[in-house]
Parts: C-alpha cells; structure tokens; sequence
C-alpha cells in the first residue's frame, strides 16, 4: 500500500480538494482507497458524507494521530492507496504523520503569497524525512505567474508534471460530494493527468484488492 499525505501550512491551498480527486481518480482507475481525515474542520469527510459512491472510502471515525501507525498496518491488508488529509498551521504532530507516508504532496497556489508561505511545511517534512512533491493548484497553466511559480518550485524539489487548475466545478464538487472524475469535461482530464503522473511517480500501479467494507464506514481487521 502507498501512503500520500497532503499538507500545507498555508491555508487555502487545495489540500482538501486536491485530496479529494486524487483519491476519487484512483478509485476510478481501479485501486481500493481509504481516506482519512486529521484536519479539524473536517471538510474531506463532509465531502464525502454528500457522497453516493462507494469509492473511495473513509472510517466510521478519524484516528488520533497516535494509533496512525496501527492504522496503517490494518489499512494495507485491505487497501492499496491510503490519502491522509492534514490541517494547516499544525503543530509539530504533522511530523510523525509524514513520517508513515511514502509522499507529501505539498499544494501550491500560484501565488507569491504561498510560495512565501512554503518555509514552514518544508521544514516539517524535513523533520519528518519524508520524501515531498509539490502540486500546483488553482493554476492558470497560460499565465505568467503559473510559469514563475514552476521556475521556483523547480528549484526547490520535484514539481508533479500535472497541475490541478482553478476549475469553478470543484466548488460544486464539494456541496454535491462528487469529483472531477464524476464530470465529463476538462476536469476530468486534469484529475486523471495527475492521478498518473503520481502513480508514475511512486513507481506503478498497485495491485487492486477485493473491498471488504462499503459507504457505511470502512472497518480495518
């Protein structure tokens, strides 16, 4: 099982959103999905509370970050990809949380401000010695400050090929519990991009297992 953590510690950089599309892209191309939400706010789980498919999955409940690592041993007999969801502005905890991931995914706006803000996350994922990629969100792929934040980035680690740029659909995506891979235009593509461009990167595509637990709350063990 591969274990991608999304964290920012600048708020509003898509973590969330680009949380869940990941998770429901790879729940399209076939992989058994658990998500867990360790953000406060809860806003991947209320996105899929609205949700009426049964892919990917959560748990009736969040753990606390200290049974994580049960959770994970449980979660990869059943499991192929586990998508784990953080808080921005953390505490030092979002460390030992890199620290079982086999990614963080670090979403960036293309944006001085965030770009500015990178510092704090990059520091708790070298704490943690995780390996980090960054996801530009929000993006207009034609604009000038798409293409800097690219150069910047660049610099500063690896970048994932595939952006997920500003689409107004994912506002609906969150109220409706669907995803850009429910839709059948450009965002569909993009989720797709990426899914791909992650699973290249984290060396091919897991082998599907059987679920054994459906929407009502995936249960480990």
């Amino acid at each position: 099982m591969h274990t991608l953590v999304l964290n920012s510690q600048k708020g509003g950089a898509g973590k969330t959103t680009s949380s869940w599309n990941i998770a429901a892209a790879a729940a399209d191309a076939g992989l058994s999905v658990l998500m867990l939400d360790l953000d406060p706010q809860q806003s991947l789980r209320h996105w899929w509370d609205r949700r009426e498919a049964t892919e990917p999955q959560m748990l009736g409940e969040d753990p606390a970050v200290s049974e994580l690592p049960d959770i994970v041993e449980a979660a990869g007999q059943q499991f192929d990809l586990l998508i784990i969801d953080t808080p921005p502005a953390a505490d030092g905890w979002v460390v030992d949380v890199m620290r079982v991931s086999n990614r963080v995914i670090i979403p960036v706006r293309a944006s001085g401000v965030d770009l500015d803000a990178l510092g704090a996350t990059l520091d708790l994922a070298e704490r943690a010695k995780a390996q980090h990629r960054f996801l530009i969100t929000q993006a207009d792929t034609r604009s000038t400050i798409y293409r800097d934040t690219l150069f910047t980035l660049t610099d500063l680690g690896k970048v994932i090929p595939s952006p997920l740029p500003r689409r107004t659909s994912h506002e609906r995506d969150f109220m409706t519990g669907t995803s850009g891979i429910d839709s059948s235009g450009l965002a569909r593509n993009d989720v797709r991009s990426l899914w791909r461009r992650i699973q290249e990167d984290i060396n091919g595509k897991a082998t599907s297992k059987p679920l054994k637990s459906r929407k009502a709350g995936a249960k480990l063990g």
